[in-house]
């Protein structure tokens, strides 16, 4: 081994933690992750109130993640076209579905 990895400090939990601007952003994190949680339990419930259908409560909570694996599909994109562009392309693509949530159903009158 070299000499640098030797002497390499190691950093404890509470090392990291010290630092205020860390501590903020992994909240951040941790709040960001809760309310995406939050919210795909309430979708399905939503679904489920309107439906009474475990199948479309399942497939309404399964596409939830459709995001997460669409994102890392298409993470190359990132090496080709600039970053601030895909950012302000995918948050308007993201607006534009929620947009499509809030339509509200169109229900045949009884």
């Amino acid at each position: 081994m070299s000499q640098s990895t030797e002497s390499a400090e190691r950093f404890t939990f509470r090392d990291v933690f010290a630092i205020g601007e860390f501590r903020v952003l992994w909240f951040a994190q941790l709040l960001s992750i809760a309310g995406d949680q939050l919210a795909r339990v309430a979708l399905t419930v939503l679904v489920f109130d309107r439906t009474h259908s475990a199948l479309w409560t399942g497939v309404t909570y399964a596409a939830t993640y459709l995001p997460w694996i669409l994102g890392i599909t298409i993470a190359g994109l990132a090496d080709k076209y600039p970053r601030r562009t895909l950012m302000i392309l995918s948050d308007l693509g993201r607006a534009a579905l929620v947009m499509v949530m809030v339509i509200p159903a169109c229900r045949p009158r009884a």
